[in-house]
Formats: structure tokens, C-alpha cells, sequence
């Protein structure tokens, strides 16, 4: 896998990071990564956005208000075009300006996608280089900017982004400013999680991938694409793991963690929180048909105080009797079964907490219902 450099912008606004594709735009993230690095003046240390088109771009790079007067930034060779149609102008991406009718002739202004502009500067000029991505946690701060208001100061400046009150003139007050500029790169990431699928009688390792969903803190992912039955272990922490149709074994060891079975008969191992790091297990039984005798049940283990496990499908009609040891031999303890689609219809939702007697569950758990989006849940919380 390939390294990825970070370009942190520090502004007013929050800082704006972007993600450069060192290996798809070589030439274009060298250039851009020369100015990063310069000198106040010299690069985009000092610089100020100069150009807004509302919900087309937010342009920078070209200018300094640095020692108090606005100059423009030395610009150096011109790098060569580097468009790609599978690097598309797109919102979030950042690509490069250059002069009309030559598509080799960017040096250092660049600007933010603030739409779809495919259809547009995909096809112009030998098409806009797109050579990295405003990473997510921080394209808000690229909006801020965008939603300032304008101000024609003439020439160049006909578009020029300005904050606070604008008098009879723009001062350098009124400019968004780089106010400090940070790059990082990182290494391609190790293996991160070991596998074996036993259909298959194969065992692997994999990196997997960043992780892309809403919980805060977690750094990898690996969903199982198979509806084999799979063993997998995360020798890394802070990750998400997903099995897959089958029957699955999700281990992790260290760090905050959310384990999400899938369908079938699962072991959900979780850390042992001795680092301090709480894991959420995810049992989900909508996808079992009510009195089928399909189950989603899922065996926990290493439940400790600030783990949780939200059962997805419970409304208010659903039941959650305890049954006081249940489980596989050697893994057993207190279980809910739950009939999600309410009583008589069938259990097709299951937690066993291993080790956990029903008097401790019923003293130390704290049970709520909930809902997010338009999925009713069940979540279960160690607190005692």
C-alpha cells in the first residue's frame, strides 16, 4: 500500500488537511509539497485565500500578506499536467490552477472543489489535476471559509474572500490567512488483521482499511466479504470488526473497539480493558426470520466495565427474557433472548455474557431503548 502525506492548513476558520495521492500525482504533490515547506513569503506559510466562487471553488497559494503588504508568491517552473479522469474534480478535492490554454502551466495556486465540477473542469485546459482530498474531520472548515462573503478590491482581487467589516477599503484584517502549514508522512500500514477462513481452509493477514464510520477513535476496519465461516483477529487497536453471514470469531486485544458478528452464531472476543479501552458489540437479528429458528446469537466475551452491546430491531413490542446460564460449554452465563418481532413470534436475536452470573448482570447492567436514524435498539451497558 502506499504512503500518504498530510498538508495541514492552520487558518482562523480551523485547520484544513488534505490527503495528497503521492503515487497517483507524483509531480504535482512534489511541486505542491515546495511551497508547503517554504518559508513565510516564499510559499504558503502567510498566504491568503484570494478567490471564491460560492459552491464552485475557493482558490489560495498565489499571495502573502506576510511583513504586512501583499505580495505575490515567487512561483516557480511549472510542473506538467497530471489530469486523470479517475481523479475527477469532485467536492473535498484539491487541484491545481493554471493559465488558460495550457495545461502544463501550474506553479502554485491551487484551489478547493466546493462541488461537482467534473463536467467542467474535468474536460477544460487538458483538465484540473486533482492531486489530494480535504480529509473529512475537517472539510467544515473549508465550508466556513466558503460561506464569507465577498468583495471586489479589483484586478485579481475581484472575488477576494473577506472576514469582520469591510470599510472603505480591505485591510489585511479582512484576509483568510495561512497561519501555519504542517506536513506528515505516513508509511503504508502494516498488517493489522490476521484471518482464516475455515471453508476455505486458508489463513491471511491484511492492513485492512481506515476506518470510515461515525464512531470516534476508532483507526482501521475489516468486514469479512464472505459468507464463510472466518476466525479473526485484530493485532492492532482501536478497530472495527465485521463477520459476515456465517458463523464468526472476532478477537480483539487491546484499545476501544466495536465487534459486529453479523448474522449466524458468533464469539465476540473483547479486550480485556486493561489499558483502559471499552469495545461496543453489535448483534443484529432483523435479517432472521421470525419462527424460522434462525438466530443471530452472539457469545461475549471479556464484558467489563464501559463495554456495551446494542441489539439492533428492538421496538417496544420486542422481549428481552434472561435466562440465567445458556451458552457453549465453557463460554456460558447469564443470556437474553430476545423475540424482536415481540412475544410468540420467535427469539431470533441472542447474548450470552460469558462468566457473568444473572444476579451480577441484573445488578451491574443498566438496559435502555433507543433509536437512531430509523433503527430501533436495545443497549446494554456494563455500569455497575
Amino acid at each position: 500500500m502506499a504512503k500518504t502525506t498530510y498538508v495541514d492548513l492552520a487558518t482562523g476558520y480551523g485547520d484544513i488537511v488534505i490527503a495528497l495521492y503521492d503515487d497517483a500525482a507524483p509531480l504535482t504533490v512534489r511541486n505542491f509539497l515546495g511551497y508547503a515547506g517554504a518559508a513565510a513569503g516564499s510559499g504558503y506559510l502567510g498566504s491568503f485565500f484570494h478567490r471564491l466562487v460560492p459552491g464552485f471553488i475557493l482558490q489560495g497559494g498565489g499571495f502573502s500578506d506576510t511583513g504586512g503588504t501583499i505580495n505575490a508568491i515567487p512561483a516557480g517552473p511549472p510542473v506538467a499536467n497530471e489530469f486523470s479522469a479517475a481523479r475527477s474534480n469532485l467536492a473535498g478535492t484539491v487541484a491545481m490552477a493554471k493559465l488558460g490554454g495550457d495545461p502544463n502551466s501550474a506553479t502554485n495556486q491551487f484551489f478547493f472543489n466546493l462541488g461537482d465540477n467534473s463536467a467542467n473542469l474535468d474536460t477544460q485546459n487538458g483538465g484540473f489535476t486533482v492531486f489530494g482530498a480535504v480529509t473529512a474531520d475537517t472539510y467544515a472548515n473549508v465550508q466556513r471559509i466558503a460561506a464569507l462573503k465577498t468583495v471586489n478590491a479589483g484586478g485579481t482581487f475581484s472575488a477576494l474572500p473577506v472576514q469582520g467589516t469591510v470599510g472603505s477599503a480591505v485591510t489585511l484584517a479582512n484576509l483568510v490567512d495561512v497561519r501555519d502549514v504542517t506536513i506528515t508522512a505516513t508509511a503504508p500500514p502494516t498488517d493489522a488483521f490476521a484471518f482464516t477462513d475455515t471453508a476455505a481452509g486458508v489463513s491471511a493477514s491484511t492492513a485492512g482499511e481506515a476506518y470510515a464510520g461515525p464512531v470516534a477513535g476508532l483507526a482501521r476496519q475489516f468486514i469479512w466479504p464472505s459468507a464463510h465461516n472466518a476466525a479473526i483477529a485484530a493485532t492492532t487497536a482501536n478497530v472495527f470488526l465485521h463477520g459476515g453471514a456465517g458463523d464468526d470469531a472476532l478477537n480483539v486485544s487491546a484499545g476501544t473497539n466495536v465487534l459486529d458478528g453479523g448474522a449466524g452464531s458468533n464469539f465476540l472476543v473483547g479486550a480485556t480493558g486493561a489499558d483502559g479501552g471499552t469495545d461496543t458489540f453489535f448483534v443484529d437479528g432483523r435479517g432472521a426470520v421470525s419462527g424460522s429458528g434462525a438466530v443471530t446469537w452472539s457469545t461475549v466475551v471479556n464484558f467489563h466495565h464501559g463495554d456495551a452491546v446494542t441489539i439492533f430491531g428492538f421496538t417496544g413490542a420486542s422481549t428481552r427474557p434472561w435466562t440465567a446460564l445458556d451458552g457453549a460449554g465453557g463460554y456460558q452465563g447469564a443470556t437474553i433472548h430476545s423475540e424482536l418481532g415481540g412475544a410468540g413470534t420467535g427469539v431470533n436475536a441472542s447474548v450470552t455474557f460469558t462468566g457473568i452470573n444473572l444476579a451480577d448482570a441484573q445488578a451491574r447492567f443498566s438496559i435502555l431503548q433507543g433509536t437512531v436514524g430509523d433503527t430501533p435498539y436495545l443497549y446494554v451497558a456494563y455500569t455497575g
